[in-house]
């Protein structure tokens, strides 16, 4: 834990990343939020979760891009603003879209 003072005597407290060291909280599925092509980055929402996990296209496993909607496997992992999903992999099989 890493305490930090801020200003008028209010102190925060947080738990700060380690550097060089990947933390993973495992196997996710979810399906796509939002993911911008041309920016190379997006959402993803896991099945068991309502939070919003963070994406990069360095994350994807596939050369292929993602799209909105599309059903999806990853691994989720601390990164230095909150979750980020790596190893993103599309499921295979069946109707790859998701229903609300």
């Amino acid at each position: 834990m890493t305490r930090v003072k801020l200003k008028r005597r209010v102190c925060a407290t947080f738990e700060a990343p380690s550097p060089g060291r990947r933390e993973t909280y495992g196997q996710r599925f979810g399906h796509i939020v939002w993911w911008n092509i041309e920016r190379g980055y997006g959402f993803l929402k896991a099945d068991d979760s309502y939070v919003d996990i963070f994406a990069l296209r360095s994350g994807i496993a596939e050369e292929d891009s993602l799209v909105t909607n599309e059903k999806v496997s990853f691994e989720v992992i601390r990164g230095l603003k909150g979750p980020q999903a790596v190893n993103i992999k599309r499921q295979i099989g069946g109707n790859n879209q998701h229903k609300d």
